[in-house]
């Protein structure tokens, strides 16, 4: 009797490593997925970061954007000493 009992113990505890082991693989499995979808997250605002940082440097590398130089800077000193804040809030 007390071998059966110890026996029925055993499977029971065994039984139990299992179903937990399972679910740890579970878990895993899950936590995986997140981490991919993370890292397709990362490399599609990586990607939209450096076509923005294109367009910018395009921008500030065009010739309008040379050629209004000047007048962006008197544009800036006239609301300097009317006190008129800039676009930039300055």
């Amino acid at each position: 009797m007390r071998v059966q009992a110890n026996l029925d113990n055993f499977r029971a505890a065994f039984n139990y490593m299992v179903r937990s082991d399972r679910t740890i693989v579970e878990h895993d499995e899950h936590i995986a997925r997140i981490q991919q979808e993370r890292d397709r997250q990362i490399a599609e605002r990586d990607c939209q970061i450096a076509e923005r940082d294109a367009r910018i440097h395009q921008l500030l590398n065009s010739r309008s954007w040379k050629v209004t130089r000047p007048l962006r800077a008197m544009t800036h000193f006239v609301r300097s000493l009317t006190g008129q804040p800039g676009q930039d809030g300055t």
